[in-house]
């Protein structure tokens, strides 16, 4: 049996206060469940924080400069320059002079960030299948068809398949 699309399934033209109050509680508390396991694992085992974290992945995905980044993930100009100077000085990304515009700098991960990225995204991948274990193949496409119509994006999140890898604890 194949899972509707967005367009086919019917919707409502309202909801009540009750249901929006319903789905943002279980967003709020499946957003606090994985940050209460995701961050004390990141800050031990990697030494970042998971605003750090989407930094790293958007700038490996392509968001190489600091506004574009604060743009991207909108963010505070002033607080992605604060964790660019602690991911720098911990060795996982570097700043170059754009070759192309002297005026910008340019972004770019180090092969510690690079492998920090990946270790990151493993633990983040595995946390999050923790909490979706419970949705069997169905219901977890129908969940990801609902996730991306709220959205209004098709890859709005920053996550990627992880590695095959077994997970390596670095510490920048």
């Amino acid at each position: 049996m194949t899972n509707p699309s967005p367009s086919s399934v019917p919707r409502r033209a309202v909801l009540s206060d009750e249901e929006i109050s319903r789905f943002l509680r279980g967003i709020w508390r499946f957003n606090q469940a994985l940050g209460q396991v995701l961050k004390p694992k990141l800050e031990q085992q990697y030494g970042i924080d998971t605003k750090e974290y989407y930094l790293l992945h958007s700038i490996a995905r392509g968001a190489v400069y600091p506004k574009m980044l604060a743009d991207t993930l909108h963010l505070p100009f002033s607080l992605v320059s604060r964790h660019l100077d602690t991911l720098s000085k911990a060795g996982l990304l570097s700043r170059q002079l754009d070759p192309e515009d002297s005026r910008r700098v340019r972004l770019t991960l180090t092969p510690l960030g690079e492998e920090v990225l990946q270790g990151v995204r493993d633990v983040v991948h595995r946390s999050a299948s923790e909490r979706l274990r419970g949705l069997d193949s169905a219901g977890l496409d129908l969940l990801m068809q609902a996730v991306d119509l709220i959205s209004g994006e098709d890859d709005a999140a920053p996550f990627v398949t992880p590695s095959a890898e077994p997970l390596s604890e670095v510490h920048p």
